[in-house]
């Protein structure tokens, strides 16, 4: 045991490359598994915009008014959980909040029960600044 970490000492620089290793692997599993429960990731959002999605914002008018993304339309959680998801035109809405914690919760629950294939932006509106992408200000 002694020899052990006498050479996890010496070689420190090999155990913090391993951890940073293992932790890039849980990263990618975590996304991955965002992306199959109907996440999309920033940069998948920027290129669907240019095919026709529709970005709903569940944030509040205000929070809404402060940046959100081009072309999106805000819409309060209580009236998205109502929606009839059956439709077709609901295939290409993508559903943003703050963090991508509220809108991924509200997409579980319309997966679940009406086999819709509404997608969620991963980590929300911060994710989307993050990733470097424009908010437009307004209410429009």
């Amino acid at each position: 045991m002694n020899e052990f970490l006498q050479f996890l000492l010496s070689n420190w620089l090999l155990l913090l490359l391993l951890v940073m290793v293992v932790l890039l692997i849980f990263l990618e599993e975590l996304q991955s598994k965002e992306l199959s429960r109907g996440g999309m990731a920033p940069e998948e959002l920027s290129h669907a915009l240019n095919k026709g999605y529709e970005i709903i914002d569940l944030r509040d008018p205000k929070d809404f008014a402060s940046g959100h993304i081009p072309n999106a339309r805000q819409m309060d959680s209580e009236r998205f959980a109502k929606l009839d998801f059956n439709q077709p035109k609901y295939n290409k809405w993508v559903v943003c909040c703050k963090s991508g914690i509220d809108s991924s919760g509200l997409i579980k629950s319309a997966r679940e029960n009406n086999k819709t294939s509404v997608s969620y932006l991963i980590g929300g509106i911060d994710a989307w600044k993050e990733a470097g992408f424009v908010l437009k200000k307004g209410n429009s």
